[in-house]
């Protein structure tokens, strides 16, 4: 929804940032799986995953709050595809936040609306199977 927001060298820390997300739990679920290749699909065409994450800082890629909140609200949705937010999750997500200079209430905040937005993806989906 937000990926293609960000520039090409924020696509590829992203990218690489959802990879290491979706593994953080030791399992990597389809749905995880589905909705990374959708936001891919969404990057700018010559995007690829970064090889070495920690060789590069957020903070130098995201320099302003509009490119640092799509981030996390890009992450925060990875995290939950599979409907289970584990503490390894939050953990990367809490320190991507803290790094990025942004509030824990923040978080909360994107937290709470990518999880409305989700719900209300599944009853948009639900509407349209009822017949």
């Amino acid at each position: 929804m937000f990926i293609g927001s960000l520039k090409k060298e924020q696509q590829e820390y992203f990218l690489s940032a959802a990879q290491y997300l979706m593994a953080a739990d030791g399992k990597i679920d389809e749905r995880e799986t589905s909705i990374l290749e959708t936001l891919t699909a969404h990057c700018d065409p010559d995007v690829t995953p970064l090889e070495d994450i920690s060789a590069v800082s957020p903070n130098a890629l995201f320099s302003d709050r509009r490119s640092q909140v799509a981030c996390l609200l890009e992450l925060v949705g990875v995290a939950l595809a599979d409907e289970s937010y584990d503490e390894s999750e939050k953990a990367i997500i809490h320190d991507l936040t803290s790094t990025f200079g942004l509030s824990q209430a923040l978080l909360e905040d994107i937290e709470n609306w990518v999880s409305r937005q989700m719900s209300l993806m599944r009853e948009a989906q639900q509407m349209m199977m009822e017949g």
